[in-house]
């Protein structure tokens, strides 16, 4: 069943208080964000799988399902800024017509996806986190194409950086338990072996190229 529909982003802006005018161009944007340009992970199919983990999960908050359908909106490779940019995306469209406190609520998961921030160990952060880290425990051959798109989206960056950039990345996984909920808990272990066998390739100076 596809999850990342028109209607279920209306729902989920409804229960918000967001008339439906509203956020029926606020979709078409994101739809058009997330199919545009060299996305070949950061794309559609990545907001469909987060949100058949977070329904699998139980779900959450909205802010929860919210910050699924933005945290990516907007993704240049290489930038730092991206979740900042996704933030101030969010605000820009949704600001004007969404509660304050929960605007806040949603920038704060935003940049909680953010790989470079730490985890904070609030509950709704450590959910979105885990939705966001759930493809590094898929089974080895989901992860092979996960691995293949993540090099594709960053086909312009040269083979020594990348493997410089994903070592770091990867190995920052590894310091700390990677899931922080129960229910992801279960994928720790493939996760480890997964991304340890990326690491291990790529210290043999394999560039994973896809």
């Amino acid at each position: 069943m596809k999850l990342a529909t028109t209607r279920r982003f209306q729902d989920l802006c409804g229960r918000a208080g967001v008339a439906d005018a509203v956020s029926a161009a606020v979709i078409q944007e994101l739809m058009t964000l997330y199919s545009d340009g060299p996305r070949s992970y950061h794309n559609l199919s990545r907001i469909e799988r987060m949100l058949g983990e977070h329904d699998a999960c139980g779900g959450g908050p909205d802010a929860v399902e919210m910050a699924i359908w933005f945290h990516d909106a907007i993704h240049v490779p290489m930038d730092k800024l991206n979740a900042a940019n996704s933030a101030r995306y969010f605000t820009d469209r949704m600001g004007p017509v969404m509660e304050g406190a929960e605007i806040d609520r949603v920038v704060r998961l935003i940049f909680a996806t953010d790989p470079a921030s730490p985890r904070s160990g609030m509950e709704d952060e450590d959910l979105l986190i885990d939705i966001d880290r759930s493809i590094l425990g898929a089974p080895a051959a989901d992860y092979e194409v996960y691995r293949q798109a993540v090099r594709n989206e960053y086909a312009a960056v040269g083979d020594d950086e990348f493997a410089a950039g994903r070592r770091a990345l990867l190995e920052g996984f590894l310091e700390e338990p990677i899931y922080a909920t129960e229910y992801f808990s279960r994928l720790e272990r493939q996760a480890r072996t997964n991304i340890s066998g990326e690491l291990a390739a790529l210290g043999a100076g394999g560039c994973l190229v896809g």
